[in-house]
């Protein structure tokens, strides 16, 4: 079996006292405000860091912009000076002026004398010309300023006789019984043809429209019924309503 070992108390007394004696020592290490000093340079150096950081950021653009600017003029004022220093080549011929000498018409030969005097004979004499003489209404233009008193009075000329008459036409016709009866008949002939070109499901006879109004009175459409029974009247003005629909009829209208 192995002995119980001493208890810690007594090496830890011996610490406490080392340790006491440590501290009592002198130390060669720097203060407190030598750190701080330490501290504050380096904070302020890293600072100054930041700063150039961000100044040389923001100059990065600004030169490329710059750069781009005089690459783009130089270029372009590369190419205006090669098309000043080369001008389009002029043909010779084109660049020479038209010479219009011969183009224009020769002059005629000058005939002889002789054939000249005989051209003047040959041309018709020109007439000399004659005195101005008044218009005949400028002539008398005198006269006619004269007084009145030494006019005298015309002659007084005798009508022409009377043209033979023709004879009487006879009278016309009175128009109004025409009038009538052709309009008589355009509505007869109007009537027919609306009933006969009446579309599907137009009534084209009076019972038949008979019938519709009653269908719309009995589906509770009395004013469509009511105007359906009047055309009714309209195209057959001879035919007498039922008893039973005169009810919407007008009052004038409602007498047998």
């Amino acid at each position: 079996m192995n002995a119980p070992r001493p208890s810690d108390d007594d090496f830890m007394d011996d610490d406490r006292d080392l340790r006491d004696l440590y501290d009592k020592l002198p130390r060669n290490e720097p203060g407190p405000g030598l750190d701080a000093r330490i501290r504050s340079r380096a904070h302020a150096a890293a600072q100054a860091d930041q700063r150039a950081r961000a100044a040389r950021r923001r100059l990065h653009p600004a030169w490329a912009i710059a750069a781009t600017v005089v690459l783009a003029s130089g270029l372009l004022l590369l190419t205006d000076l090669s098309q000043q220093a080369e001008p389009p080549a002029v043909d010779a011929e084109l660049a020479q002026p038209p010479q219009l000498d011969g183009l224009a018409p020769a002059a005629p030969p000058e005939l002889p004398p002789e054939l000249q005097a005989q051209q003047r004979r040959a041309a018709p004499a020109r007439p000399a010309p004659q005195p101005f003489s008044p218009p005949a209404d400028l002539q008398f233009a005198p006269q006619a300023r004269a007084p009145a008193a030494n006019r005298q009075p015309p002659a007084e000329t005798s009508p022409p006789p009377p043209a033979a008459t023709a004879p009487a036409a006879a009278p016309p016709a009175d128009p109004v019984p025409q009038a009538g009866s052709a309009r008589r008949a355009q509505v007869e002939s109007e009537r027919k043809l609306g009933r006969a070109d009446a579309p599907h499901g137009v009534a084209t006879t009076a019972e038949q429209q008979i019938e519709r109004v009653r269908a719309m009175l009995k589906a509770g459409r009395r004013d469509e019924a009511a105007q359906a029974l009047d055309a009714l009247r309209r195209a057959w003005p001879d035919y007498r309503v039922p008893a039973d629909l005169r009810h919407l009829l007008p009052d004038p209208a409602r007498s047998p």
